[in-house]
């Protein structure tokens, strides 16, 4: 009691939470089902702008985290995270410094660059250029794109619906209109940044992306399969295990099924059907987990660059990639901040949705208690 009536407990305790604060924000954000690869390069920017402006005692460790983002930046391949970034109507170009590489000579170059990469049989025309000059100075099909993202970022600062439901709705919408054949280079941007689940099978490798994993899925779809998953997954295991329960008692001298070890690789049982035989073992969470950290740890040593050395690269991708955090953000500018820690009040709510989810779902209809099924023991056990 001693040490807790004294102020500097308290004062050191405040630091602790000022510091771990812009972490748990941002961690809340990249774990999001919405999450899409604008928001990790906004969310590098927003960590490095408040380690920036921290005034606390630990310089030390707001230098090395400052450090560390500025190392895992360069290994990432910058010129992806940047156009997704500037394709998202939301943010646009907003969030950058006024450099050449972001006028609009610059963003023309870097997203020409992309498409090549991509698509090297077919290459971009005029009428692109002109589609993309229209998107950012709001004329021609985009004229109206302004009011429609304030009246959404309005509902998300009034806590009106969820801003991340409705920016990717109003994504679909702008990107997504089959009609509209004129604007077939601007949705397929959108369709490579916002809706490729995986680029591993791509020949441009994109480290940075892989090693975080992070799908591009609709989040109400997904919570609608999510909870019809969890209802008869745990109606199916439950019987099952009670079953199995009833069984053991009726034989008595029957030994129970042993639990597997402290150091037991689950995904091993789980190929092995210790679990649930019905899935395969590269498509369960703790697979997927493990070559996440292996990933991870191979990164850790892997300081080659990500793009390649061969010069048609190199000279395409030479006015973005290399760019650190600290010249690539305006950080003058606190709008898009704002906007990102909007984001992040639904990602906390969404991360709520999910536990009260589990705790309903986890009542059968009877009002017993039924088991999880092996994602969800995952996610809470580890």
């Amino acid at each position: 009691m001693a040490v807790i009536k004294r102020a500097e407990f308290w004062e050191a305790l405040k630091r602790i939470v000022n510091h771990l604060e812009p972490l748990a924000i941002a961690a809340n954000i990249i774990q999001a089902a919405h999450c899409c690869l604008d928001q990790v390069l906004v969310t590098f920017g927003y960590l490095f702008l408040q380690y920036l402006r921290m005034n606390v005692t630990d310089c030390c460790g707001c230098d090395a985290i400052i450090a560390s983002i500025e190392s895992r930046w360069q290994k990432a391949d910058q010129e992806l995270f940047v156009a997704a970034v500037l394709l998202n109507p939301v943010y646009q170009n907003l969030p950058f410094s006024w450099i050449s590489a972001f006028n609009l000579a610059g963003i023309q170059n870097l997203l020409m660059q992309i498409w090549d990469c991509f698509f090297p049989a077919e290459r971009l025309n005029l009428e692109f250029l002109n589609h993309l000059d229209d998107y950012f100075h709001n004329q021609g099909f985009f004229a109206h794109l302004p009011s429609r993202v304030t009246l959404e970022l309005g509902n998300a600062m009034t806590n009106v619906g969820d801003q991340s439901i409705a920016c990717d709705s109003m994504l679909t919408e702008l990107y997504s209109n089959e009609q509209l054949i004129q604007f077939k280079y601007i949705e397929d941007f959108y369709f490579l940044v916002y809706k490729v689940p995986s680029l591993s099978a791509l020949p441009f490798r994109y480290s940075a992306f892989q090693q975080i994993q992070l799908p591009a899925s609709d989040y109400s779809v997904s919570l609608l399969n999510s909870s019809s998953h969890l209802k008869r997954r745990f109606e199916a295991r439950g019987k099952r295990a009670n079953a199995e329960l009833e069984g053991q008692t009726m034989l008595g001298s029957s030994p129970a099924i042993p639990l597997p070890a402290s150091g037991t690789n689950l995904s091993a049982n789980l190929e092995d059907g210790y679990i649930n035989g019905d899935h395969q073992s590269n498509t369960t969470f703790c697979s997927m987990m493990e070559k996440n950290m292996q990933a991870i740890a191979q990164d850790e040593t892997d300081n080659l660059p990500v793009v390649s050395t061969d010069l048609t690269f190199t000279s395409s991708f030479s006015l973005v990639s290399g760019i650190p955090i600290h010249e690539l953000f305006d950080f003058s500018n606190d709008q898009w901040i704002n906007i990102y820690i909007c984001r992040s009040r639904d990602a906390v709510h969404e991360e709520m949705q999910l536990y009260e989810m589990l705790e309903k779902e986890n009542i059968g209809d009877e009002g017993g208690l039924v088991d999880l099924d092996e994602t969800n023991e995952d996610l809470l056990q580890n």
